[in-house]
């Protein structure tokens, strides 16, 4: 059974009662759990912040969902409601959304960062003292073999890639990975990708480069295509290649895998 975790700032409710309508209170940053749901009661006219870390590997989700509201001390039975959700990194906004309460659980997209990065979610209402809003939320930890490491976002940060063997990467938004592979042997060796998505018609470009950043091989990888050659390179032992994978969409997964095959 899944721990549920109350956190009612009662001073805050306090304070409210003591502004007009369309000012805002601020609470207190809270350092949360993964995986622990959080049952929250926000007082109108404020807004509240909670702050996770990032673990050593993996990626996360957040969901949220809208229970009730109280007007006047009276629990009202209206489902035409939302909370507007802000989940912010390093001063970038990933999400900028309004949670309805019609539409159940909302899942954020999928976020992955270096390991101890503060993820802040920023929960706000603008109504009246008089209102109480309660919902929840949670930030979902995924585990995955072989996931990219952020920052991996340049080619000096590159991921070290190994032979026959399967990476995962995810694109978030305005995000480039870079992965690198050292040759073992003198040969000719086959970079291959795959855009997992099949739901939408997110484009995913890769390219490979040279030490000296020339590109070798380039091609694009629509959703639903499957498995294809990115391009195959002549190395010597020790010598590299570089992979580069970039798109304009976002929240989708992809696969690499590096083979020799001469």
């Amino acid at each position: 059974m899944k721990k549920i975790v109350s956190l009612i700032v009662a001073g805050a409710m306090l304070l409210s009662a003591f502004l007009m309508p369309s000012e805002q209170v601020k609470a207190e940053t809270t350092t949360i759990n993964g995986n622990d749901w959080y049952e929250m009661a926000l007082p109108g006219g404020t807004s509240q912040e909670y702050v996770y870390e990032m673990p050593k590997s993996g990626y996360i989700t957040i969901e949220v969902a809208c229970q009730y509201y109280m007007h006047k001390n009276q629990v009202s039975d209206s489902t035409t409601w939302w909370m507007p959700v802000k989940v912010v990194v390093n001063d970038k906004l990933y999400e900028n959304t309004n949670v309805y309460y019609s539409n159940g659980v909302w899942t954020s997209s999928m976020l992955s960062f270096k390991e101890g990065t503060k993820v802040r979610l920023i929960f706000s209402s603008s109504s009246g003292s008089d209102y109480q809003w309660y919902y929840k939320f949670r930030v979902v930890e995924h585990s995955v073999k072989n996931l990219e490491t952020e920052n991996n976002n340049s080619k000096r940060s590159a991921d070290k890639v190994k032979l026959n063997t399967t990476y995962n990467g995810i694109m978030m938004l305005d995000d480039e990975d870079y992965y690198v592979f050292t040759a073992p042997s003198k040969g000719r060796y086959a970079v291959k990708a795959v855009n997992t998505d099949i739901d939408h018609y997110y484009g995913l470009t890769c390219a490979l480069y040279n030490n000296s950043y020339k590109c070798l091989a380039s091609t694009r990888l629509g959703s639903g295509e499957g498995w294809k050659k990115v391009g195959t390179v002549s190395l010597k032992k020790g010598q590299k290649v570089y992979m580069k994978y970039s798109s304009y969409d976002k929240n989708f997964c992809y696969k690499l895998k590096v083979k020799k095959v001469s």
